[in-house]
């Protein structure tokens, strides 16, 4: 029997609506106060993150090594 699967911050993000990219397996997400009361759930990926500015909308994003949900999933199959 499986374990149920456990939220990740990129779930959590998606279903916030926080706008969100990637790079291989690291996340970008745009940095807000609902982005980061949404990271803090997550601790050991906070301690992580590291901001940065989005040079397409000269707005403040949040990069989480290793975040990218979808990246690894498809490397699992």
């Amino acid at each position: 029997m499986n374990a149920p699967k456990r939220e990740s911050l990129y779930d959590a993000l998606r279903a916030a609506g926080v706008p969100i990219a990637s790079h291989e397996s690291d996340l970008y997400f745009e940095d807000s106060p609902q982005a980061r009361e949404i990271l803090a759930r997550f601790p050991g990926q906070e301690k992580m993150a590291k901001g940065f500015r989005n040079q397409e909308t000269s707005t403040a994003w949040l990069d989480v090594p290793f975040a990218f949900l979808p990246w690894w999933e498809k490397r699992q199959r």
